[in-house]
């Protein structure tokens, strides 16, 4: 499976285990398991023009005493995953931090986590297991939360002037983030602050065009001090 890679198991009735190919479609979710051993090379290098057909073609030649690199064992990394999951699965359900629900939660959680863990294939975030990346994801709130804050005045006190001083236009900002997570998260953060809207992004040249209230400059560079600098910065060293 492209999500959990190759695994071991002992079929009912054979002596030794053997290796079995498992493809999960990605657009239906049909699962299909292949019997390496039943397959011989003029069949696989028949079974053309398919995504799966490369990956038999991979598997049929695997050395059986050799596991790949899929088939690791789990780590605690895991289990510390799965438990933090399920306590925040159960705070969301129940709604309730009184200490007897938050004792069985957690008993419940560790139960979970120690029968489960080693069959899930996802680990978490890296900033999560490092003290002070929460330290700078405090930081980033506490900047966000004042640009709203202060936008929030700032558009209050246009809205009350009879003038409305405002100059609409859409300015481009560059930015050094790249990847769809984190210039996402940029651009929502953007977007949730009253000045700014996030219209589209270039990753391939690192810009991103926003819909600016009253634009102040229309030089790229000083767009992004004026915008999203303050931003950026802390997400950079959050998640980088």
């Amino acid at each position: 499976m492209p999500a959990r890679g190759l695994r071991q198991r002992r079929l009912a009735n054979a002596a030794e285990p053997r290796w079995e190919v498992a493809y999960v479609c990605p657009a239906c979710g049909l699962t299909t398991a292949f019997d390496i051993e039943r397959l011989s090379p003029e069949r696989v290098a028949a079974l053309t023009g398919t995504a799966w057909a490369s990956e038999l073609r991979q598997a049929r030649w695997l050395q059986h005493t050799d596991a790949p690199p899929q088939a690791r064992a789990a780590t605690p990394h895991h289990f510390v995953s799965v438990l933090v999951i399920s306590c925040l699965t159960w705070l969301v359900l129940t709604g309730s931090f009184q200490p007897m629900d938050l004792a069985w939660g957690l008993a419940v959680c560790l139960i979970v986590a120690r029968l489960s863990y080693r069959l899930v294939a996802f680990d978490l975030p890296r900033w999560m297991r490092h003290p002070r990346r929460w330290l700078y994801f405090l930081d980033l709130l506490v900047e966000f939360t004042r640009q709203i804050i202060q936008q929030n005045i700032s558009l209050s006190l246009r809205v009350l002037r009879p003038s409305l001083p405002i100059r609409p236009g859409i300015v481009a900002v560059p930015t050094r983030l790249r990847g769809d997570v984190n210039l996402t998260l940029l651009g929502s953060l953007m977007t949730l602050t009253p000045d700014t809207v996030t219209v589209d992004i270039d990753q391939a040249r690192g810009l991103m065009y926003v819909h600016w209230i009253d634009v102040k400059t229309t030089d790229p560079e000083q767009a992004r001090l004026l915008i999203s600098a303050g931003l950026e910065d802390r997400l950079i060293r959050w998640l980088l």
